[in-house]
């Protein structure tokens, strides 16, 4: 849903587009009940319960239905940027990280040697309602500034955000990255889906390797090995130590959210804001309920992503 207030295209940026994100049938539940907040988070609690087993129950149908009697929900026809080659979106939610550390992650992006790509930026409710005037503009100010037409930026508005968010900070995080990364997936055009943390960034053969290993294998999902290095206080001399992340099977331990790329068809299966109910991370049950589902997939042994960790002093 768009804005008609909102600017429909910006120099340097291509479109910018406000959303509003779907509200989630356990957080309602608990709105209507209209009753004290224990007994509404318990209802909420119970509510996403019964969500997740319906759930579990009827995603193989639903891949299933994507594959409509093929081996794979792989188009045929896949959709291809203005420079050629097959067009993948990249989703990119932004949390409470700085400036800096988003342009990183953007300018990883832009360096890829697949060039057919579109970075759809994604900016949650709860980050334009608190930090608007002091973050908010100077970051969308930035990215326009890199005056690449590739960039898409989505937000919500700030009423938009869903009520009954958790009281504990990790998991309003990982309620806020569900949220960004679905808004960016609604908006995205491209046959195949890259997600990225903010701050974190892709090798510059990230999507044109993983493009052509799931291509050439049939693979609705793939991913690869992530670089974790872990430095010390911020600013202090020597060497980070760097630890590889990428095991198989996979496992909620042993991947790096950002070394996957999936089949656009497979957004039918929707981030969860409400994974941490199940003490999940949004991401590890969007894996999860994939592989439970059957998804064709694999992993390489190359690193494709890098994130870098600091060790505050003591």
């Amino acid at each position: 849903m768009t804005n008609d207030e909102t600017p429909a295209r910006v120099a340097g940026v291509r479109e910018i587009i406000a959303v509003c994100p779907r509200p989630e049938p356990a957080v309602m539940a608990a709105d209507a009940a209209g009753e004290s907040s224990l007994v509404a988070e318990s209802r909420a609690g119970l509510a996403h319960r019964r969500l997740v087993r319906r759930r579990a129950a009827a995603e193989p149908d639903l891949l299933a239905g994507l594959r409509a009697g093929s081996d794979a929900c792989l188009s045929d026809e896949p959709a291809t940027g203005e420079l050629g080659g097959e067009l993948v979106s990249v989703l990119l939610p932004v949390l409470d990280e700085p400036i800096a550390a988003v342009l990183a992650s953007i300018a990883s992006v832009i360096a890829q040697d697949h060039v057919a790509l579109e970075l759809i930026v994604a900016i949650p409710s709860e980050t334009v309602a608190t930090a608007a005037a002091a973050r908010f503009a100077p970051l969308i100010d930035a990215i326009v500034a890199l005056d690449d037409p590739r960039i898409r930026i989505v937000l919500s508005s700030p009423d938009s955000r869903a009520s009954g968010s958790p009281a504990d900070p990790a998991a309003d995080a990982e309620a806020r990255r569900a949220i960004g990364l679905q808004l960016a997936a609604d908006a995205a055009t491209g046959s195949w889906f890259a997600p990225l943390v903010a701050g974190d960034r892709f090798t510059v053969d990230h999507v044109g390797l993983l493009v052509s290993v799931a291509r050439e294998h049939r693979l609705e999902f793939v991913y690869g090995r992530g670089r974790v290095a872990i430095a010390g206080a911020s600013g202090a001399p020597g060497e980070p130590v760097a630890l590889d992340i990428g095991e198989w099977p996979p496992s909620a331990d042993g991947v790096l959210h950002g070394s996957e790329l999936y089949a656009a068809a497979l957004r039918a299966f929707a981030y969860d804001p409400q994974a941490w109910r199940a003490g999940e991370t949004v991401v590890w049950d969007h894996w999860r309920r994939l592989l439970s589902a059957g998804v064709r997939v694999a992993n390489i042994e190359q690193v494709v992503v890098e994130r870098t960790l600091y060790r505050e002093a003591a």
